[in-house]
């Protein structure tokens, strides 16, 4: 027997299914006018239900739900898998991050130890260095004492010689008849000392101008023929040769002693070291100028006299050249109260010219 539904139509197994189609189709409600006795809806289809039974019912067997549930549990799942990715990755940044704070830590260690190392090295180095320099004083300062005996060994001899030879001439002086020397003047000395002119130091530095080339081309003799024309001309008289000694009036008009001329001849030179620096290094300009002639001149096709000639130039000019700069550097050294050679020999020739 079939059971079909009067309002749509449509066929069912028995009467039971046909009743709840009946109550719960919603176009058979539609179709007799019930639709507002709608008291059920499904909130996920919207499907009407004319019961809460059915409503519960339909709920279980709902495929909107059923397929909203998989969405919501693959989504769910979705957001886990990327939870969990994006924990992996952080807990990989900060193994990362840990790994670097590691390596920038181990370096940093290891940098701190090679620093430690480097200044250990550099302490013991400075302190061999110190060893090695306080070693060398020490041996500087031994050969230097040795020298230093050696050197009052050698006096003491030379002094001894000395004694002896002076003892050898005192006992041949008392074997000689003795011969009367004739006394010096005193008065005549006294007089000349008198008529000295006083001579001053802005005397002294006044007269530097007329330092010439060729005073310092002549060396020692040039210096004195300035000296004796210039600067101590009427002002100074030697009144022993033997030992150097002189007498001159200074701004006050006191005379003064001056054994073996130091103090003049260190006022002197200091007045005219700068012009005489200046002479010196013009006049090694023109050697230098000739000397570059001559050097670059060519030589292999001259005769046998003539490369001879060309050899003993180049070796004049090379003398010339270091006589002047050791010229130079004497000067230099009188004016500050060295006594070297130059300052001997100039002593000795104003001593001889001015002797009274």
């Amino acid at each position: 027997m079939e059971h079909k539904c009067f309002y749509c139509n449509k066929i069912f197994a028995n009467k039971y299914t046909l009743q709840n189609h009946i109550e719960t189709a919603k176009i058979c409600l539609k179709n007799r006018n019930e639709v507002d006795n709608i008291k059920f809806q499904c909130k996920i289809c919207l499907k009407n239900l004319a019961s809460k039974q059915s409503m519960i019912n339909h709920i279980e067997k709902c495929k909107i739900k059923k397929e909203r549930e998989i969405e919501e549990k693959y989504r769910e799942e979705k957001e886990n898998r990327e939870r969990e990715e994006n924990r992996r990755k952080e807990r990989e940044l900060e193994e990362k991050k840990r790994k670097r704070e590691k390596e920038l830590e181990e370096k940093k260690i290891r940098e701190e130890r090679e620093q430690e190392e480097k200044e250990k090295r550099k302490k013991k180095e400075q302190e061999e260095k110190e060893l090695r320099e306080e070693k060398e004083r020490e041996e500087k300062k031994i050969r230097e004492e040795r020298d230093r005996q050696e050197k009052i060994e050698n006096y003491e001899r030379q002094i001894k010689d000395l004694q002896e030879h002076i003892e050898r001439l005192e006992t041949k002086a008392i074997n000689k008849p003795t011969i009367i020397k004739p006394t010096i003047n005193n008065n005549k000395i006294n007089n000349i000392v008198n008529n000295l002119i006083p001579l001053t130091n802005e005397y002294i530095k006044e007269q530097a101008n007329y330092l010439t080339l060729d005073h310092v081309k002549n060396g020692v003799n040039g210096y004195v023929q300035y000296a004796l024309d210039y600067p101590l001309k009427n002002r100074i008289i030697c009144t022993d040769y033997s030992r150097r000694k002189i007498k001159y009036k200074d701004e006050e008009g006191n005379v003064i002693d001056d054994p073996e001329m130091i103090k003049i001849s260190q006022k002197l030179f200091e007045a005219i070291k700068d012009q005489n620096a200046y002479l010196v290094d013009e006049y090694i300009k023109e050697l230098h100028d000739k000397y570059k002639i001559i050097a670059l001149e060519p030589n292999h096709e001259m005769e046998e006299n003539t490369s001879d000639d060309y050899e003993r130039s180049l070796n004049i000019l090379s003398k010339e050249l270091f006589k002047l700069n050791n010229q130079k550097r004497e000067i230099i050294e009188i004016s500050e109260g060295s006594k070297n050679d130059t300052y001997h020999e100039f002593v000795k020739d104003i001593c001889g010219k001015i002797i009274k």
